[in-house]
């Protein structure tokens, strides 16, 4: 994020009901000058209205804490290898992931307006899911008639055993977004898009979150020439974590019964966050032109802390 957004721009000489094709054309022509000066295109446009454009590249370090809640989205499961289903033995209960990661991202400002970005970093995930297996439910699957005398029930019949599932993995993080701005005096807003993929080194764990950020600020200008900018808004969180994995569960099942001692369940699960929404606040100083801190923190579906420092050049 880039403290500075800019005034949205008017294209002088296009009728305001123009066809699609002529609006493309019109912008393809005005932008046709700039291409050989590189990024942003259209900066004449901005250069007009007296808009100080940022400088056009950056390489940031991003790092970031957060945590989400989870609910299940889908669930298969075996128990020892048996080809009928076993998802219903196993009852999930709260689940939650929490990641940190750092991240090296690299952006270019492509309009005044747009800014275009991709990363790619290291993340640890802590993945918890609670679960519980019922008894009773057990002998029914494997067919034991143990639970079936009310007079002489075994003590397992009504036991709820449970356990969770814990998956620490680091990760790859990578994904990429867009950012875009507009302002009128001091005041300015943002749409942040992202999309991102974490991919467990063993293989085992995957996500993938998909965030659209609306924010809205409001700009200080420092006594050393630096600007500090504060802004609150929301971001909209769609999450998805997918497992295949497996855990061991110790059924204590009377001796002689057709129940095994040991289950070992193969699963495999999606779940998606809990929440859609989460609501941030943040603030951004451009200390110069060419260097900016950043620290923002959420709350709701993703909490958590993110904070950058970012280096611009170029222009």
């Amino acid at each position: 994020m880039h403290s500075r957004p800019l005034q949205p721009l008017r294209l002088r000489n296009i009728p305001a009901n123009c066809g699609l094709p002529a609006l493309i054309a019109a912008l393809m022509a005005a932008a046709a000058p700039a291409h050989a000066e590189g990024p942003p295109f259209m900066k004449d446009l901005a250069a007009n209205r007296g808009e100080s454009l940022p400088m056009p590249y950056g390489l940031a370090v991003v790092y970031s804490d957060t945590k989400q809640d989870l609910v299940l989205d889908n669930l298969d499961v075996t128990a020892n290898g048996n080809p009928t289903s076993a998802s219903s033995l196993l009852h999930l209960g709260h689940s939650d992931i929490k990641s940190s990661s750092v991240l090296v991202k690299g952006d270019v400002w492509l309009l005044p307006f747009l800014d275009v970005f991709a990363f790619v970093g290291q993340a640890s995930n802590k993945l918890k899911v609670d679960y519980s297996v019922n008894g009773s439910e057990v002998a029914d699957y494997y067919g034991s008639t143990a639970c079936d005398d009310a007079t002489d029930r075994p003590a397992f019949c009504d036991r709820n055993f449970t356990g969770t599932i814990d998956r620490d993995s680091d990760a790859l993080n990578y994904g990429g977004g867009a950012l875009l701005a507009a302002a009128r005096g001091p005041a300015f807003a943002l749409l942040g898009l992202i999309y991102a993929t974490s991919d467990a080194s063993g293989g085992d764990t995957k996500v993938t979150t998909f965030t659209a950020s609306p924010r809205l600020g409001w700009r200080f200008t420092t006594q050393t020439g630096g600007v500090v900018s504060v802004y609150g808004g929301a971001s909209f969180v769609d999450s998805k974590v997918e497992i295949n994995s497996q855990t061991v569960f110790e059924t204590g099942a009377p001796s002689g019964s057709d129940i095994p001692a040991e289950i070992t369940f193969d699963y495999s699960l999606s779940q998606k966050n809990d929440h859609d929404w989460s609501y941030l606040a943040g603030v951004n100083w451009d200390i110069t032109r060419r260097w900016t801190l950043q620290g923002e923190y959420a709350l709701g579906a993703r909490e958590g802390l993110l904070t950058s420092l970012i280096w611009r050049f170029g222009g």
